[in-house]
């Protein structure tokens, strides 16, 4: 009697057979490996990416700036093609006439003065005074034609930042990560200024969280009381690290 004919696909061996022990050992480390990696990819995605834009965010939505004593300003507006960028154009007050104070002469201005921080291990940092530039790639800039430090009133300094586990390489001349830590500055902490050869002492004082439109950089960040004038300095930079949607700033006051 006619039986129909069916096709069955042999294959000529499995794979498994072809494997030995160690074969098949490597293919689970490699595995394991592969596992370990995603799981610290999304760690670092959410717990220093995602995180902490979150709650810088809500703290910025919930803060309110310190008072500043000259009143409201025109806000900036940042071309939308630079806000992805990492700049300090805000910084850049020409469109405000009539705004800039004059520079009073004066003799025995140094072209630079030097920064340490020392919980955040900075020492003689490089502050380029008046600075020209509003990138400070190769070294701090103090904001042209704010105070100096041995004058009574705000000394404003700005730095770069970037991902905290950067390198810090302003030793070698690299000052593109500098203040990645600036955030961890706390009440109490001290800072030195060595300016014409003089230290001077401050101790932090307050943090405050902006947008970048609301930064004036010739304010002072105190009221001034009558009769009274506070010596502070402001150091400047993006938040949160490895951001550009807001500024930071520490306030420290000098201390005789």
């Amino acid at each position: 009697m006619f039986k129909p004919y069916s096709y069955t696909k042999k294959y000529p061996f499995d794979l498994k057979d072809t494997l030995s022990r160690a074969d098949v050992r490597k293919l689970s480390v490699y595995h394991w490996i592969s596992s370990v990696l995603i799981i610290i990819g999304l760690y670092l995605l959410v717990g220093r990416v995602l995180y902490p834009i979150a709650l810088i965010h809500a703290e910025a939505s919930n803060s309110h700036p310190i008072i500043d004593p000259l009143g409201s300003v025109q806000a900036l507006s940042i071309d939308k093609q630079e806000e992805d960028m990492f700049s300090f154009k805000e910084l850049n007050y020409s469109f405000r006439e009539g705004q800039q104070k004059a520079l009073e002469p004066r003799e025995n201005i140094p072209d630079r003065f030097y920064l340490t921080i020392p919980k955040l291990d900075i020492y003689d940092a490089i502050i380029e005074t008046n600075a020209e530039t509003l990138d400070p790639a190769d070294m701090l800039g103090h904001y042209h034609n704010s105070c100096l430090p041995d004058e009574d009133c705000n000394v404003f300094i700005y730095g770069h930042s970037t991902h905290k586990w950067v390198k810090n390489k302003y030793e070698t001349g690299d000052y593109t990560a500098i203040f990645s830590r600036l955030d961890e500055l706390e009440y109490g902490d001290e800072l030195f200024i060595n300016f014409n050869n003089k230290e001077y002492r401050y101790i932090v004082d307050s943090s405050i969280i902006r947008k970048p439109e609301d930064v004036d950089p010739l304010a002072q960040p105190y009221p001034k009381s009558i009769g009274s004038h506070e010596s502070t300095i402001e150091l400047f930079t993006c938040a949160p690290a490895g951001s550009t949607k807001y500024r930071l700033s520490i306030i420290a006051k000098q201390i005789d």
